[in-house]
């Protein structure tokens, strides 16, 4: 005789909540500088000023620039 299969049921405790902590899941994009200068529609030099004067928050590695795509929308919300 066969066993009747009964469905599987997660029994795990708050399993929505079993993600990094964090409740807004988002996906964070890392752009290098051109990628960046054309989202802003900016030359590469202005895009470095404002780096430099702290108006957009970035990391140098290697040799170029990474900023996240999260960033760059504050810094377009913030120019309104």
């Amino acid at each position: 005789m066969l066993a009747a299969k009964r469905p599987m049921i997660d029994r795990r405790a708050n399993v929505e909540r079993r993600s990094s902590g964090n409740s807004m899941n988002i996906v964070k994009r890392v752009l290098d500088t051109s990628e960046a200068c054309r989202y802003l529609r900016i030359s590469r030099p202005t895009f470095l000023k404002c780096i430099a004067a702290g108006k957009i928050r970035a990391k140098k590695i290697g040799r170029g620039w990474k900023v996240l795509e999260t960033e760059l929308e504050r810094y377009l919300l913030a120019l309104q």
